[in-house]
């Protein structure tokens, strides 16, 4: 399960502040609560002639997460971040890293 942040500004969207939630299996209890990101980011929406969106470092995972992917789909616009000792990019839903 996961909760998302979200906002009621306009053209903005929340890059950070979103939690995934393990659950027991009869889903009555939570196991864990973890932050997928380091902080609540918002991000102006990206204007329609942008072909893409840079994020800055990744705290605490060395790879991009599913909300990443998530983020791309929304905006649909691919996304550049840096993650562990590594350059990633997520398009089309797909997690690529680059030398």
């Amino acid at each position: 399960m996961y909760i998302l942040a979200a906002t009621t500004k306009p053209d903005t969207i929340m890059a950070g502040g979103h939690y995934r939630i393990k659950m027991t299996p009869d889903g009555n209890q939570v196991k864990s609560m973890e932050p997928l990101s380091g902080s609540c980011l918002e991000l102006t929406t990206p204007p329609a002639y942008a072909t893409a969106v840079f994020l800055t470092n990744l705290t605490g995972y060395n790879t991009p997460q599913e909300i990443h992917v998530y983020l791309n789909y929304l905006i649909d616009k691919d996304i550049y971040l840096f993650a562990g000792s590594h350059n990633w990019k997520i398009s089309s839903g797909k997690i690529t890293p680059i030398n």
